[in-house]
């Protein structure tokens, strides 16, 4: 479950599923890509993607609009990897 594609569906399990946008009826890309990198301790280990919209749904509730930061890369990384924040309450998820 580890290694340079580690929530790649096509090498890996992935437990929770894989967000693909390209399937998504509701997403939208900003016009210029935005671009996201996290480095993590372990060395050589991290995760890459650009940030979009989208609607997420969980449970009952539906937001709309959500930035997602989409991972197009990840290396040494466990599969499963989830950031959301919204501001209506200021909290994250």
């Amino acid at each position: 479950m580890f290694g340079p594609a580690s929530c790649d569906a096509t090498t890996s399990l992935c437990w929770g599923g894989v967000y693909d946008s390209q399937k998504s009826s509701s997403a939208a890309f900003f016009s210029d890509a935005i671009p996201f990198s996290i480095q993590y301790e372990t060395k050589g280990s991290g995760v890459e993607g650009i940030y979009l919209q989208d609607t997420v749904v969980i449970g009952k509730a539906t937001l709309t609009s959500m930035i997602v930061a989409q991972a197009t890369a990840a290396s040494y990384v466990a599969s499963g990897i989830c950031g959301m924040y919204w501001s209506g309450n200021g909290e994250g998820v």
